[in-house]
């Protein structure tokens, strides 16, 4: 998940922001000089909101979010908020389909080196959203010494995908096995996947691709689309089964008819491996895994 952070110092950068407007977020160097009367510590006190998770389907109703105060003082955070995409020339668009969303209440206090979970409901401003990279656009306010509040920007990035993207069992149970190797089996510079056995359409298949190479830009690795024998005959493999660069996962078999999904798959480095069965049920349109049996 993407986070927009704000380290707080002895002085605090600011960038403009303006609720549900077509601009693009610059710096403003007047304001960017400015001390503000905010002496919260060491550069490491951030003040973030994420978004809970990465993608959400075009009819997502709300998002959560989780907002991490890491300073010593308690901060009060808006719950009037916009949804924007990023359009050409990175700037960010207000997608807000007429009225604005507002609030009667004074906003929410998170105490210091604390935070709080927050759903922001979008569908009644936003209705349903194209695929996309977007943000939701909220701040937070500090009260001064001056016995003013300070307003400063926070944004949370997600990104909109089509539905038949995330409606892929598959992928969900390799993200899985990945989470459940220990850092040993993941280590070095290839991840492996081996799909000669998915009974999956063609067009299926390259959405899988482009999930499994996402994945891979992400945590580092460079994405080989080979089984255990095609590693070794294009000799990544300094001999048989000693695959030291990289980690394979492999699915073996499925029931691809039914609802629950069960897939067989391994995660495998040299003579170390993870073998599990996997539930996964489709549930509000998206494939979750539900139970692992390891061997």
């Amino acid at each position: 998940m993407k986070k927009f952070i704000i380290a707080i110092s002895g002085f605090i950068i600011l960038f403009s922001f303006s609720s549900c407007k077509n601009t693009e977020n610059d710096l403003l160097p007047e304001k960017a000089a400015r001390s503000p009367d905010m002496s919260l510590g060491t550069s490491e006190n951030v003040v973030t909101m994420t978004a809970q998770k990465d993608s959400y389907l075009p009819n997502v109703e709300a998002i959560s979010v989780t907002w991490q105060n890491d300073t010593d003082r308690a901060l009060r955070f808006d719950e009037p908020f916009c949804i924007e995409k990023k359009a050409e020339g990175n700037k960010w668009i207000s997608v807000f389909d007429g009225a604005e969303a507002d609030f009667d209440t004074g906003g929410i206090i998170v105490f210091a080196r604390s935070r709080q979970e927050h759903i922001y409901r979008i569908r009644p401003y936003t209705g349903t959203l194209e695929p996309g990279e977007y943000r939701i656009a909220a701040s937070f306010f500090y009260y001064s010494q001056s016995g003013n509040y300070e307003e400063y920007p926070l944004y949370a990035e997600f990104e909109i995908v089509d539905g038949y993207v995330l409606d892929n069992a598959y992928f969900a149970v390799f993200e899985c096995l990945y989470k459940m190797a220990p850092p040993n089996l993941t280590e070095g510079k290839y991840c492996a996947a081996d799909l000669s056995d998915l009974q999956l359409s063609g067009a299926s298949k390259a959405e899988l691709v482009k999930l499994l190479q996402k994945f891979c830009e992400k945590h580092g690795y460079a994405l080989l689309l080979e089984d255990i024998d095609s590693l070794d005959e294009k000799g990544y493999m300094y001999e048989r089964y000693s695959f030291t660069d990289g980690f394979l996962i492999s699915f073996w078999y499925t029931n691809p008819e039914s609802n629950p999904l069960t897939v067989f798959a391994y995660l495998w480095k040299n003579s170390a491996e993870i073998q599990a069965d996997f539930i996964v049920e489709k549930r509000n349109g998206l494939w979750e895994v539900t139970n692992v049996t390891t061997f």
